[in-house]
């Protein structure tokens, strides 16, 4: 009987490890990026670049703001230039798409898509295509 005792307690036990895992953060990851993420370092696996850029980089990265809104609106602001659009999150490629709908300042491109490396509920690590060339890293931490 002390064998049947044992293993039904055994299955509990089991059954409340399921369960306390099924329950933890279940916080969506799209609902993560809403708030306002400021920008904390700038890396790229770019070759023969002079130092400056890398710099330069970083410059513009600490300078940089995000604020995501829940209702998948964002501003951007950079230096002191204002701009705002509509962004998009796909969980499952880890995506996200900055579409600009009012752009100020230097802006090329108006539909970025970067690859979301890193999203916890402080730190947000982005990886940007650089055509072909490498890649640059950008990370955000939540205010």
């Amino acid at each position: 009987m002390r064998t049947s005792v044992k293993q039904l307690f055994l299955l509990l036990a089991a059954g409340c490890i399921i369960l306390v895992n099924a329950c933890g953060d279940k916080q969506p990851a799209q609902s993560k990026l809403v708030g306002i993420w400021q920008g904390t370092d700038y890396s790229h696996d770019l070759k023969d670049v002079p130092a400056m850029y890398e710099q330069g980089g970083k410059e513009m990265n600490k300078n940089t703001r995000y604020i995501f809104k829940a209702d998948s609106t964002f501003t951007e602001i950079r230096f002191t230039y204002e701009s705002t659009g509509k962004w998009y999150y796909n969980a499952n490629d880890k995506k996200l798409t900055l579409e600009f709908t009012q752009m100020q300042g230097p802006q090329e491109i108006n539909k970025p898509v970067y690859e979301v490396v890193t999203l916890s509920d402080k730190e947000l690590k982005l990886k940007n295509s650089l055509s072909g060339q490498g890649f640059e890293y950008l990370t955000f931490t939540k205010k």
